[in-house]
C-alpha cells in the first residue's frame, strides 16, 4: 500500500542525493523497507493510516536523512564506480580476442571481484573448514532493524558461526544489532554458550558473523530469542528455531 506523505518523504530526502544514477536504487530500498515496517505496525493492531503516520514518526526528519544518504553515496566515488564499469565492458569486449584475451581476462576477473571485497561474509579458516551449514530464511523487523538471518555454520573446531544482515535504517545513524549469548538457548531453554566473537563489517547492510562456542554437541536445537524491555524495542519479540543436523 502506497501513502502520499511517502512518496513526498521520499521526493524530499532523494532531492539531497547529488549521485542521481543511485536515486532509484535508494528509492527501492527505502519503499521496501517502509512496507516492512508498515505491515509490522499493522500486525500489531493499528489501523492503517496509525500504522502509515508511525513509519514516518520512526524514520526521522527527510533532510537530515538526505544529508546522511548522500554523504553515504558520495558522488564522486560514484562516478568512479560508472568508470570502472564502462572499463569492465571494453575489457570484456578485447578479451574475445585471442591475442589479448588471456592479459585483459587477467584484469576483468580481478575487476568483476571487487563487489564481493567491499560487501559479503567472509568465509575464512581459522576455525577449520565447514563441518556443515544450515538455511535459515527468517526475518525479523525491530523498529530501524531489518534483520535477515541467513545461515548457521559449523566449523571443524566445534565453532558455530550465525550469521545475517542488519539493514539499519538510513532514517537513524543507529549501531547493528547484536545478538548476545543471552538469547541464545538449546532445545531444554538452557543458556549454554561459553563465548560470543564474530565480526561485522559495518553501513546500512551490515553483514554480522557471530561466533558461537561452547553449544553442545549434543543438542538438536539452536534458539534465538530476543524480548524488548523498558529501555529499547519495548513489546518487540522474536523468536527463531534453528534445527541443528547431526553433529
Amino acid at each position: 500500500m502506497r501513502f502520499k506523505e511517502w512518496d513526498d518523504y521520499l521526493d524530499s530526502m532523494l532531492s539531497h542525493v547529488k549521485f542521481t544514477p543511485d536515486r532509484r536504487r535508494i528509492r527501492q530500498e527505502f519503499e521496501e523497507h517502509i512496507d516492512d515496517m508498515f505491515e509490522e505496525y499493522m500486525s500489531e493492531g493499528m489501523s492503517e493510516n496509525e500504522a502509515a503516520e508511525a513509519v514516518l514518526d520512526n524514520i526521522g526528519d527527510s533532510h537530515e536523512v538526505g544529508k546522511l544518504m548522500n554523504k553515504a553515496h558520495n558522488a564522486v566515488i560514484g562516478w568512479i564506480w560508472q568508470a570502472m564499469k564502462v572499463c569492465l565492458i571494453v575489457t570484456a569486449f578485447f578479451c574475445l580476442n585471442p591475442i589479448t584475451g588471456p592479459i585483459f581476462g587477467v584484469i576483468a576477473k580481478t575487476a568483476v571481484s571487487i563487489p564481493d571485497i567491499i560487501m559479503g561474509y567472509d568465509d575464512d579458516s581459522s576455525h577449520g573448514e565447514t563441518v556443515w551449514s544450515v538455511d535459515i530464511g527468517e526475518k525479523v523487523i525491530l523498529d530501524d532493524h531489518k534483520l535477515l538471518f541467513d545461515e548457521l555454520v559449523k566449523k571443524q573446531d566445534g565453532t558455530l558461526e550465525l550469521r545475517y544482515r542488519d539493514i539499519t535504517s538510513p532514517f537513524r545513524d543507529s549501531l547493528h544489532f547484536d545478538i548476545g549469548p543471552d538469547m541464545l538457548f538449546n532445545e531444554e531453554g538452557m543458556v549454554l554458550v561459553m563465548g560470543l566473537g564474530g565480526s561485522s563489517n559495518g553501513g546500512y547492510i551490515d553483514y554480522v558473523q557471530r561466533e558461537i562456542t561452547g553449544f553442545p554437541e549434543e543438542s538438536r536445537l539452536l534458539i534465538i530469542e530476543f524480548k524488548g524491555d523498558e529501555m529499547m524495542y519495548k513489546g518487540r519479540h522474536f523468536r527463531i528455531e534453528v534445527e541443528l543436523p547431526g553433529q
